[in-house]
């Protein structure tokens, strides 16, 4: 910029760079770099701001599926505002497939922040012909999932307290997704209870699906 290096990178994964100009207004301007693998791996997700004094380019954040590392997952500028930025996310989990959720992003004391770390979620899986043949298919439809297993869920992401357990075959239905601390928890329902888990323990399988694949 200005003829002056102010960003670099030394990944050899490294295999495309793009980058978005975006603007709250005039004095809050931002660029979006994403960094991929030859496989379209997520790489970096960042936004940056122009720091001229240092004549670099400042992080202000990182988005959430760069954050989490998981393979088909992706984020994409929903809209802008002179207050906020919406970005929708699609993400690939082990234990209940793939989800999607809206996130705003809000400028506080310098850096783009989570407007709230909570957001409604739906699966992506219906609407799909494989998914549709599947005698499961009508489930995904109404964000609704099938345990597959006994499990507990919890009255908050602490994972302290039981609010109520699933059998195995037990209708749930998905209702929202929260990121704490490098992990997401969602929320499904039961009746007119409902409860927290965690994605993405290592080691932990499966514990809630619909379809054979």
């Amino acid at each position: 910029m200005d003829g002056k290096e102010v960003l670099s990178y030394d990944d050899l994964d490294i295999n495309q760079v793009t980058a978005d100009y975006i603007a709250l207004d005039e004095s809050n301007i931002f660029l979006r770099i994403v960094t991929n693998s030859d496989n379209d791996y997520v790489i970096t997700d960042r936004f940056y701001v122009y720091d001229r004094s240092r004549q670099k380019l400042s992080e202000v954040a990182k988005l959430l599926e760069e954050q989490y590392h998981i393979t088909n997952s992706w984020a994409e500028v929903k809209s802008v505002t002179d207050s906020k930025i919406l970005i929708n996310y699609q993400m690939q989990f082990d234990e209940i497939g793939k989800v999607k959720w809206t996130s705003a992003y809000v400028l506080k004391e310098g850096k783009l922040r989570l407007k709230s770390n909570t957001m409604h979620a739906k699966s992506t899986l219906a609407g799909t012909m494989t998914i549709n043949e599947d005698p499961y298919g009508s489930l995904f439809q109404k964000n609704q999932f099938q345990a597959m297993r006994k499990i507990r869920f919890y009255k908050n992401t602490d994972l302290k307290q039981l609010s109520y357990t699933a059998n195995p075959k037990d209708i749930l239905k998905l209702t929202k997704l929260k990121y704490v601390q490098d992990y997401f928890y969602v929320q499904f329902s039961k009746g007119n209870k409902t409860g927290w888990m965690k994605l993405g323990q290592a080691g932990v399988e499966i514990y809630i699906y619909c379809s054979e694949w």
